[in-house]
Protein backbone atom coordinates (compact mmCIF):
# COMPACT_ATOMS: atom_id res chain seq x y z
CA UNK A 1 0.00 0.00 0.00
CA UNK A 2 1.26 3.11 -1.04
CA UNK A 3 -1.40 6.19 0.32
CA UNK A 4 -4.91 5.66 2.00
CA UNK A 5 -7.70 8.16 1.40
CA UNK A 6 -9.73 10.16 3.85
CA UNK A 7 -13.37 11.75 3.59
CA UNK A 8 -14.92 13.02 0.50
CA UNK A 9 -13.44 13.91 -2.75
CA UNK A 10 -11.58 15.51 -3.96
CA UNK A 11 -8.01 15.49 -2.44
CA UNK A 12 -7.27 18.81 -0.85
CA UNK A 13 -4.67 18.06 1.65
CA UNK A 14 -1.47 15.27 1.83
CA UNK A 15 -0.66 14.57 5.60
CA UNK A 16 2.89 13.39 5.52
CA UNK A 17 4.17 10.81 7.91
CA UNK A 18 7.40 11.11 10.44
CA UNK A 19 10.27 8.55 10.55
CA UNK A 20 12.24 8.81 8.11
CA UNK A 21 10.37 5.44 7.69
CA UNK A 22 7.24 5.48 9.53
CA UNK A 23 4.55 5.03 7.33
CA UNK A 24 1.13 5.03 8.88
CA UNK A 25 1.87 7.05 12.11
CA UNK A 26 -0.22 10.31 11.31
CA UNK A 27 -3.08 7.94 10.18
CA UNK A 28 -4.71 9.33 13.20
CA UNK A 29 -4.44 12.93 12.19
CA UNK A 30 -5.52 12.16 8.75
CA UNK A 31 -8.63 10.27 9.53
CA UNK A 32 -9.73 13.16 11.84
CA UNK A 33 -9.42 16.13 9.02
CA UNK A 34 -11.09 13.45 7.10
CA UNK A 35 -14.16 13.03 9.18
CA UNK A 36 -14.19 16.88 9.20
CA UNK A 37 -15.12 16.99 5.59
CA UNK A 38 -11.56 17.51 4.38
CA UNK A 39 -10.51 15.20 1.29
CA UNK A 40 -7.23 13.87 2.93
CA UNK A 41 -4.01 12.09 1.19
CA UNK A 42 -1.84 10.04 3.40
CA UNK A 43 1.33 8.57 1.54
CA UNK A 44 3.73 6.55 2.03
CA UNK A 45 7.08 7.29 1.18
CA UNK A 46 9.64 4.43 -0.35
CA UNK A 47 12.86 5.95 -1.52
CA UNK A 48 15.96 5.96 -0.01
CA UNK A 49 17.35 9.45 -0.67
CA UNK A 50 15.80 13.12 -0.38
CA UNK A 51 15.79 13.96 -4.26
CA UNK A 52 14.19 10.62 -5.07
CA UNK A 53 11.38 10.72 -1.24
CA UNK A 54 10.70 15.00 -2.88
CA UNK A 55 10.12 13.76 -6.31
CA UNK A 56 7.87 10.77 -5.12
CA UNK A 57 5.55 12.88 -2.97
CA UNK A 58 5.18 15.40 -5.67
CA UNK A 59 4.07 12.60 -8.05
CA UNK A 60 1.83 11.48 -4.79
CA UNK A 61 0.58 14.70 -4.54
CA UNK A 62 -0.27 15.84 -8.59
CA UNK A 63 -1.23 12.03 -8.91
CA UNK A 64 -4.19 12.45 -6.37
CA UNK A 65 -5.36 16.29 -6.15
CA UNK A 66 -6.90 18.08 -9.06
CA UNK A 67 -5.19 21.51 -8.05
CA UNK A 68 -2.42 22.59 -5.08
CA UNK A 69 -3.18 21.12 -1.67
CA UNK A 70 -2.34 21.84 1.99
CA UNK A 71 0.87 20.13 2.76
CA UNK A 72 1.25 18.59 6.47
CA UNK A 73 4.60 17.37 7.29
CA UNK A 74 4.59 15.98 10.93
CA UNK A 75 8.08 15.53 13.16
CA UNK A 76 10.52 14.46 10.11
CA UNK A 77 7.78 14.94 7.39
CA UNK A 78 7.72 18.39 8.29
CA UNK A 79 11.62 18.83 6.35
CA UNK A 80 10.27 16.85 3.66
CA UNK A 81 7.53 18.75 3.51
CA UNK A 82 9.16 22.14 2.66
CA UNK A 83 11.57 20.57 0.66
CA UNK A 84 9.06 19.51 -1.45
CA UNK A 85 6.77 22.79 -1.03
CA UNK A 86 10.37 24.52 -2.17
CA UNK A 87 11.06 22.21 -5.50
CA UNK A 88 7.53 22.31 -6.14
CA UNK A 89 5.28 25.41 -5.62
CA UNK A 90 2.86 24.73 -8.03
CA UNK A 91 1.58 21.90 -6.24
CA UNK A 92 1.91 23.49 -2.82
CA UNK A 93 -0.95 26.44 -1.51
CA UNK A 94 0.21 26.16 1.63
CA UNK A 95 2.56 24.39 4.00
CA UNK A 96 1.46 23.21 7.47
CA UNK A 97 4.47 21.73 9.86
CA UNK A 98 3.44 19.89 13.03
CA UNK A 99 5.99 18.99 15.49
CA UNK A 100 8.55 19.44 12.96
CA UNK A 101 12.57 18.82 14.09
CA UNK A 102 14.51 21.88 14.59
CA UNK A 103 15.88 23.28 11.23
CA UNK A 104 19.47 24.21 12.30
CA UNK A 105 21.77 22.10 14.47
CA UNK A 106 22.07 24.12 17.13
CA UNK A 107 18.93 23.58 18.47
CA UNK A 108 19.38 19.83 18.22
CA UNK A 109 21.44 19.63 20.52
CA UNK A 110 19.46 18.90 24.18
CA UNK A 111 16.79 16.47 22.39
CA UNK A 112 18.46 12.94 23.29
CA UNK A 113 19.15 14.38 26.89
CA UNK A 114 15.55 15.93 27.23
CA UNK A 115 14.12 12.36 26.17
CA UNK A 116 16.73 10.51 28.49
CA UNK A 117 15.47 12.36 31.71
CA UNK A 118 12.31 11.85 31.23
CA UNK A 119 12.80 8.36 31.66
CA UNK A 120 13.52 5.42 34.45
CA UNK A 121 17.03 3.95 34.49
CA UNK A 122 16.12 0.82 32.82
CA UNK A 123 14.33 2.36 30.16
CA UNK A 124 16.85 4.28 29.25
CA UNK A 125 19.13 1.01 28.69
CA UNK A 126 16.16 0.20 26.23
CA UNK A 127 16.33 3.91 24.74
CA UNK A 128 19.05 3.29 22.43
CA UNK A 129 17.44 -0.62 20.92
CA UNK A 130 14.11 1.42 19.67
CA UNK A 131 14.76 1.23 16.20
CA UNK A 132 15.34 -2.73 16.91
CA UNK A 133 12.12 -2.69 18.90
CA UNK A 134 10.09 -0.81 16.48
CA UNK A 135 10.49 -3.47 13.98
CA UNK A 136 9.36 -6.67 16.19
CA UNK A 137 5.66 -6.84 16.40
CA UNK A 138 5.89 -8.36 19.89
CA UNK A 139 8.27 -5.28 20.99
CA UNK A 140 6.56 -2.36 19.62
CA UNK A 141 3.44 -1.84 22.16
CA UNK A 142 7.19 -1.42 24.60
CA UNK A 143 8.63 1.03 22.32
CA UNK A 144 5.88 3.32 22.00
CA UNK A 145 5.26 2.87 25.99
CA UNK A 146 8.53 4.75 25.95
CA UNK A 147 8.52 6.79 23.27
CA UNK A 148 4.71 7.90 24.90
CA UNK A 149 6.91 9.13 28.28
CA UNK A 150 9.65 10.90 26.56
CA UNK A 151 8.20 12.98 23.72
CA UNK A 152 4.26 12.98 25.22
CA UNK A 153 2.47 15.88 27.97
CA UNK A 154 -0.80 13.86 28.34
CA UNK A 155 -1.34 11.13 25.97
CA UNK A 156 -5.11 10.18 25.64
CA UNK A 157 -5.74 6.04 26.04
CA UNK A 158 -6.06 5.44 22.22
CA UNK A 159 -2.40 3.87 21.38
CA UNK A 160 -1.08 4.79 18.06
CA UNK A 161 -1.62 2.44 15.30
CA UNK A 162 1.14 -0.37 14.59
CA UNK A 163 3.07 0.71 12.21
CA UNK A 164 5.45 -1.27 9.54
CA UNK A 165 8.71 1.04 10.75
CA UNK A 166 11.03 1.31 7.74
CA UNK A 167 14.33 0.77 9.77
CA UNK A 168 16.48 0.81 6.39
CA UNK A 169 14.97 3.86 4.92
CA UNK A 170 15.46 5.54 8.19
CA UNK A 171 19.19 5.29 8.56
CA UNK A 172 19.69 5.78 4.68
CA UNK A 173 17.54 8.85 5.05
CA UNK A 174 18.38 9.99 8.56
CA UNK A 175 22.08 10.23 7.35
CA UNK A 176 21.47 12.62 4.39
CA UNK A 177 18.92 14.22 6.36
CA UNK A 178 21.21 15.53 8.98
CA UNK A 179 23.90 16.66 6.59
CA UNK A 180 21.65 18.56 5.06
CA UNK A 181 20.63 20.67 7.82
CA UNK A 182 24.23 20.79 9.38
CA UNK A 183 25.21 22.28 5.57
CA UNK A 184 22.40 25.20 6.00
CA UNK A 185 20.72 23.32 2.77
CA UNK A 186 17.80 23.07 4.46
CA UNK A 187 17.20 26.57 5.97
CA UNK A 188 17.80 27.33 2.10
CA UNK A 189 15.12 25.39 1.17
CA UNK A 190 13.03 26.96 4.16
CA UNK A 191 14.22 30.20 2.52
CA UNK A 192 12.24 29.32 -0.68
CA UNK A 193 9.41 28.06 0.38
CA UNK A 194 6.74 30.77 -1.54
CA UNK A 195 3.39 30.10 -0.08
CA UNK A 196 1.69 30.65 3.19
CA UNK A 197 3.14 28.46 6.02
CA UNK A 198 1.76 27.50 9.73
CA UNK A 199 3.92 25.60 12.13
CA UNK A 200 2.66 24.02 15.64
CA UNK A 201 4.53 23.20 18.38
CA UNK A 202 4.12 21.33 21.78
CA UNK A 203 5.73 23.35 24.56
CA UNK A 204 6.83 19.55 26.53
CA UNK A 205 7.85 18.55 22.58
CA UNK A 206 11.61 17.24 23.29
CA UNK A 207 12.14 18.92 19.69
CA UNK A 208 12.97 22.86 21.02
CA UNK A 209 9.74 25.37 19.70
CA UNK A 210 12.71 28.06 19.14
CA UNK A 211 14.27 25.68 16.71
CA UNK A 212 11.13 26.22 14.45
CA UNK A 213 10.05 29.59 16.13
CA UNK A 214 13.36 31.51 15.93
CA UNK A 215 13.64 30.14 11.48
CA UNK A 216 10.79 31.37 10.86
CA UNK A 217 10.62 34.79 12.33
CA UNK A 218 14.39 35.30 10.49
CA UNK A 219 13.46 33.79 6.91
CA UNK A 220 9.80 33.35 6.65
CA UNK A 221 8.36 36.31 9.00
CA UNK A 222 4.71 35.67 7.58
CA UNK A 223 4.87 32.75 8.87
CA UNK A 224 1.98 31.74 11.84
CA UNK A 225 3.68 30.01 15.01
CA UNK A 226 1.13 28.72 17.61
CA UNK A 227 3.15 27.06 20.74
CA UNK A 228 0.26 24.52 22.20
CA UNK A 229 0.28 24.68 25.89
CA UNK A 230 0.81 20.99 27.93
CA UNK A 231 1.18 19.51 24.39
CA UNK A 232 3.86 17.18 23.25
CA UNK A 233 5.14 15.41 20.04
CA UNK A 234 1.44 14.06 18.68
CA UNK A 235 -1.06 16.93 19.14
CA UNK A 236 -3.72 14.73 17.60
CA UNK A 237 -2.98 12.44 20.77
CA UNK A 238 -2.85 15.24 23.13
CA UNK A 239 -5.65 14.86 25.82
CA UNK A 240 -5.66 18.95 26.40
CA UNK A 241 -4.95 20.67 23.20
CA UNK A 242 -6.35 17.57 20.93
CA UNK A 243 -9.83 19.91 20.07
CA UNK A 244 -8.27 22.95 19.98
CA UNK A 245 -5.37 22.06 17.45
CA UNK A 246 -7.77 19.62 15.05
CA UNK A 247 -9.92 22.80 14.52
CA UNK A 248 -7.37 25.28 14.33
CA UNK A 249 -5.81 22.50 11.57
CA UNK A 250 -8.89 22.12 9.91
CA UNK A 251 -9.18 26.20 9.51
CA UNK A 252 -5.55 26.33 8.26
CA UNK A 253 -6.02 23.47 5.34
CA UNK A 254 -9.25 24.80 4.27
Amino acid sequence: MFYRRYGPQPITVVAVHGGPGGPGEVAPLAAALGESGVGVLEPFQSQRTIDALVAELAGQIAGSSQGPVALIGWSWGAWLATVTAAAHPDLVRTLVLVASGPFEEEYAKGIRSTRLARLTENERALYDRLGKMLVDPHRQPEAQRILDKTDQFAPIDTPDPPINFQRDQYEAVWAEAAALRASGQLIEHLQSVQCPIHAYHGDHDPHPAEGIRAPLIRWQPKARFTLLARCGHKPWRERFVRASFLSELHDAVR
